[in-house]
């Protein structure tokens, strides 16, 4: 399966969640809310979430994901940008991303 083809069942899925809409990433790319606010961006290569550091930091040890920020010039700690490569994982860690976002 593609990246943009998992994306769309991911999206469908998680807006059936309670409490989940769509909108906008950062003004830029698609993306997923949880009460209002941003947990999942897809950008065409990426699934960008938000999700606790050691979490974020298991992803780019392992080369799965890298230090994502809304540009170049900022890094933002929560969030990581997961490759293509690792797409098979996107569903878990969307949900993840959800479940630490709507408990904040």
């Amino acid at each position: 399966m593609d990246a943009a083809t998992r994306w769309e069942r991911i999206e469908e899925s998680e807006l059936e969640v309670a409490g989940v809409s769509s909108g906008t990433g950062f003004g830029r790319s698609i993306g997923l809310r949880i009460q209002g606010k941003i947990f999942a961006i897809y950008n065409e290569r990426d699934l960008i979430l938000k999700l606790p550091k050691n979490c974020v930091g298991e992803l780019i040890d392992s080369g799965e994901g890298r230090p994502w920020g809304p540009d170049t010039a900022k890094v933002m700690k929560e969030w990581v940008a997961v490759s293509e490569v690792a797409s098979e994982r996107w569903p878990g860690l969307a949900a993840e991303a959800r479940t630490f976002v709507g408990s904040g």
